[in-house]
């Protein structure tokens, strides 16, 4: 992972690596407050019950890496075979 060079001893490099550890994990807590608090303030701002917000994160949640998916199928041309080979199964 981590090449020492001369004169660098492994305390040095271990308080490298726990420093950016610690910088990933702020950036990923404060990305996971702000997505707990934009879908909150607007359902507070909109009057939308919270099981409703909840419910539609959720779909959102597992529907979208599905569609992304499916694109990525369609883009590298793996649909027309696959469907091809349908057609000739059911000839």
């Amino acid at each position: 992972m981590y090449r020492l060079r001369k004169g660098i001893c492994n305390a040095t490099v271990a308080r490298q690596i726990t420093k950016w550890i610690d910088i990933h994990v702020q950036f990923l807590l404060q990305i996971a407050q702000r997505l707990q608090f934009v879908p909150a303030f607007a359902g507070f701002t909109f009057h939308v019950p919270d099981t409703v917000m909840g419910l539609t994160f959720i779909a959102a949640g597992v529907s979208v890496p599905d569609a992304i998916a499916s694109l990525l199928v369609v883009r590298d041309g793996r649909l027309t075979r696959e469907c091809q080979r349908c057609r000739k199964v059911t000839k």
